[in-house]
């Protein structure tokens, strides 16, 4: 990646998660592509003013870490952006017809993701995959170097939880299992992935159909499933308390660490679970606002010391007009221009929050040193006194992999 060379970024600002906040800024990164150093250029170390080290002059880019994107369908890259009519289970029945349906097919489409995640910044990412193909998966994000989690997807009411094929050939903490949701997958199937011993992610509290099926085990959900044959009068038991997703979740939340998708709906009695049982909560902002929810309870998460991240679904939920649609930044810009929210607070969210959801190493999208270099740069007009994150979350360039690996 880096050619054996040390390498000095001389940036405009230089900003991370985890503290750093210099500007103008340096980054320092030693040939193996490690951080020696990240701060005001009067720190840089004397060994890195050699004639021998690489140059990057950026004086009008702010340098952030790379971006972890926790929520993803990178093998529904292929299908492409596709509108909404508000029918959801009407979408997924979609979805399912559209996915790729032969091997070659589902090659294309998950390269295709992986190449528009590195090109957008992400070095890491929460992807949900098929459960046959989480082996392909690794081998082909391993390429790219798109470090993570794989969540072996997983359905049936009245299923348990299965170990995805070709596990052992890769580290446990790269594999993951993922019950699809509670409307699509049983209490049976959740409890047995608790004990799997693997990391776990689901969608919850998506939408509110599946609200009215978990607690009353009606509706839309509950008529798709009898459509399609899935449906067993036996299951009903297991969706007639009345109870919110979360509440649903309880047990198996305090059984293991989960990783939540979307959580769109929580009231304040939900939070407190998840804040008691340590879960983590994937926010994929643009793609709530596509699907019509509103008023997601993401900083009301974040002052329950939730653990809320940044994540982009799939590419068919993001508009046709965005050059990143698996780009974290896009979903940073989102949050900003809606909420006004912290700059500072999107960052962490885009980068330490995910890595800590994913199991990632503490330094990960950091700038700390000992951590692995993998820089994108954002554009911002250096004479203007504003936050440069403030400003570059304002503009609409995209970000720049100022590393970026392709195979």
């Amino acid at each position: 990646m880096f050619n054996s060379q040390p390498t000095l970024i001389q940036a405009g600002a230089v900003m991370d998660g985890a503290g750093v906040l210099a500007r103008p800024g340096v980054v320092a990164v030693s040939a193996e592509g490690w951080v020696v150093y990240a701060g005001p250029p009067a720190g840089v170390p004397a060994a890195f003013l050699a004639d021998s080290v690489a140059q990057i002059r950026l004086p009008d880019r702010l340098v952030v870490p790379g971006f972890v994107n926790a929520h993803t369908h990178l093998e529904l890259t292929g299908i492409g952006p596709r509108p909404y009519d508000g029918d959801f289970p009407g979408w997924l029945e979609q979805v399912v017809r559209e996915k790729p349906a032969t091997d070659a097919a589902w090659w294309a489409s998950y390269e295709a993701g992986l190449a528009a995640s590195a090109m957008a910044g992400t070095v890491a990412a929460g992807d949900i995959v098929a459960h046959d193909k989480v082996k392909e998966a690794l081998q082909a994000r391993f390429k790219w170097e798109i470090w993570g989690m794989a969540y072996a997807e997983q359905f049936g009411l009245g299923a348990v939880c299965r170990i995805p094929q070709g596990y052992e050939l890769f580290s446990e903490k790269r594999i993951g299992i993922q019950p699809h949701a509670p409307y699509s997958a049983g209490p049976l199937l959740f409890e047995t992935a608790s004990q799997s011993g693997f990391p776990l992610s689901t969608h919850l509290a998506e939408t509110t159909e599946e609200l009215e099926f978990v607690a009353r085990g009606t509706g839309p959900f509950r008529e798709l499933l009898e459509k399609l044959g899935k449906w067993k009068p036996q299951y009903a038991a297991a969706y007639q308390a009345g109870l919110t997703p979360v509440e649903w979740m309880r047990p198996h939340l305090a059984a293991a660490h989960w990783l939540l998708a979307h959580v769109n709906y929580a009231s304040d009695a939900d939070l407190v679970i998840l804040a008691r049982t340590g879960t983590s909560v994937a926010y994929c902002p643009v793609a709530s606002d596509y699907f019509g929810h509103k008023n997601h309870r993401y900083r009301d998460m974040l002052a329950y010391g939730i653990n809320v991240c940044l994540g982009t679904d799939s590419a068919i939920c993001q508009p046709a007009s965005e050059p990143h649609p698996l780009g974290v930044l896009p979903q940073m810009r989102h949050l900003f221009l809606r909420d006004a929210t912290d700059p500072l607070l999107l960052l962490k969210m885009a980068t330490v929050n995910g890595a800590k959801a994913l199991g990632l190493a503490e330094d990960f999208a950091t700038f700390k040193v000992g951590a692995e270099a993998r820089p994108v740069a954002l554009t911002f007009d250096p004479e203007n006194p504003e936050s440069p994150l403030a400003q570059a979350l304002r503009r609409s360039e995209p970000a720049e992999p100022l590393f970026p690996h392709l195979p």
